[in-house]
């Protein structure tokens, strides 16, 4: 992929030095890209030590993401093969924010079974709606960061008590949010769990068979960060079991291309999550929580911007690895 941003509507790089491609950033593809010093990327596939290896042989030295996760990059190799990434950290954690509340809103006032009655041409009065005020409930939050704490301005605005986990914060009473030193002590007691922490080895199945059973059967688990923090074969069986009441997914483990496609006609083919997405108590994303016009807009341009800086000065302001 070629590049270009802009500024005040104008391109800040000549329009002969730019170029965008509609397909993903792997070792069969690069050659679009020969002859240029810099890719802006963006998709949840992986980024192998291979591609690493073919972007030195080719002279490209520089990978700006349009997002703010490194799991799915082999940094060492990008390291050894003495290329140099950024990303964009801030992009929007309003848009995952508001999105992952709003995911706690439908499972809460059980929004997917009233579609479903009205799909099947029914519309009237069912007991399957009654359902639960954000005010009333623990919300517990994992992960504090700009998403995080974004996420806890919501619940406070609503009403909602507040639990959080960070490893970075220590426990006790922060400006009303009351911080736990483990996150079982979240699991144990909160109605909302919302994981927003980063996929790093210590977070991997976080929610898996044992937290699971530590839980409230009237739980609710929302996940708009990454998938590596479910144990999916457990939330599946503690949703068949009714040891917990819902979730909302955004995130998964092994993401396909297709995924993030826009003129993909590709079905949706996994057994497991369309298992899942028959359930009603069940909601399912295509990890897009993010996707707004303030968020898409900022991560072009951040994404660009960061090209320019390494094209001048050899670093970026969010080089990261």
């Amino acid at each position: 992929m070629k590049f270009h941003s802009l500024r005040n509507g104008k391109p800040i790089i000549p329009m002969s030095k730019w170029q965008q491609h509609k397909i993903f950033f792997t070792v069969d593809t690069i050659d679009k890209a020969a002859g240029y010093t810099g890719i802006s990327a963006l998709q949840t596939i992986p980024y192998p030590r291979e591609l690493f290896k073919k972007m030195a042989a080719m002279h490209i030295t520089f990978l700006a993401l349009r997002n703010v996760g490194v799991d799915n990059l082999d940094l060492q190799a990008a390291s050894d093969y003495g290329i140099k990434i950024s990303n964009v950290p801030a992009y929007s954690p309003y848009a995952i924010a508001e999105f992952s509340v709003t995911q706690v809103l439908n499972l809460l006032r059980r929004t997917k079974y009233i579609d479903r009655q009205q799909l099947a041409g029914d519309f009237h009065w069912s007991p399957d709606f009654m359902g639960h005020e954000l005010r009333k409930q623990t919300v517990g939050v994992i992960g504090t960061g700009r998403i995080g704490r974004h996420a806890m301005a919501i619940y406070q605005a609503f009403g909602a008590s507040l639990m959080a986990y960070d490893p970075t914060i220590e426990a006790g009473d922060h400006d009303g949010v009351t911080y736990v030193a483990t996150p079982e002590e979240i699991f144990k007691v909160a109605d909302v769990i919302t994981l927003h922490a980063p996929a790093v080895k210590s977070n991997f199945h976080l929610i898996n068979a044992t937290t699971l059973k530590m839980m409230k059967p009237t739980a609710i688990i929302v996940n708009t960060a990454r998938g590596a923090l479910i144990d999916l074969d457990a939330l599946q069986k503690a949703l068949a079991n009714h040891e917990i009441a819902g979730a909302a997914l955004d995130a998964f483990e092994n993401e396909t291309a297709a995924m993030q496609q826009f003129d993909t006609t590709e079905k949706l083919t996994d057994p497991q999550l369309i298992a899942l997405g028959k359930l009603p108590n069940v909601l399912l994303s295509p990890h897009m929580a993010f996707h707004t016009d303030v968020a898409v807009n900022n991560m072009v341009n951040g994404s660009l911007n960061s090209l320019l800086e390494f094209g001048r000065q050899n670093q970026s302001e969010f080089q990261v690895g």
